[in-house]
C-alpha cells in the first residue's frame, strides 16, 4: 500500500523456484534493504522496533533463498513507474 506522495514500484523477486510472494510489510522492508538502509533505519521510518524488522529480514531470506541482505539487493528487479 501507498501513501500519498510514495513512488509506486514494482517488484520482481525471481528465485529458481519461481516469482517469490512477499508480504506488503516485507516488500517494503525488501525495497529498503535494496537501497542499503540499516534494520535500525527502516524500523525508524516505518514506526516498528528493530526485533520486527529483524525478523521481516529473516523472512525474506527464507522465502528468497538467500544468504545475505546483498544477494536479496541482486534478486529484486526495482521499476520506477514515475
Amino acid at each position: 500500500m501507498l501513501r500519498e506522495g510514495e513512488d509506486e514500484l514494482v517488484l520482481l523477486a525471481f528465485t529458481p523456484s519461481g516469482c517469490c510472494a512477499l508480504t506488503d510489510a516485507e516488500c517494503r522492508v525488501a525495497i529498503a534493504l535494496t537501497r542499503g538502509y540499516s534494520n535500525a533505519q527502516i524500523a525508524r521510518a516505518h514506526g516498528v522496533s528493530t526485533r520486527t524488522i529483524a525478523n521481516q529480514v529473516a523472512a525474506i531470506l527464507k522465502k528468497l533463498g538467500a544468504g545475505s541482505r546483498s544477494e536479496v539487493a541482486a534478486t529484486f528487479g526495482i521499476a520506477d513507474l514515475r
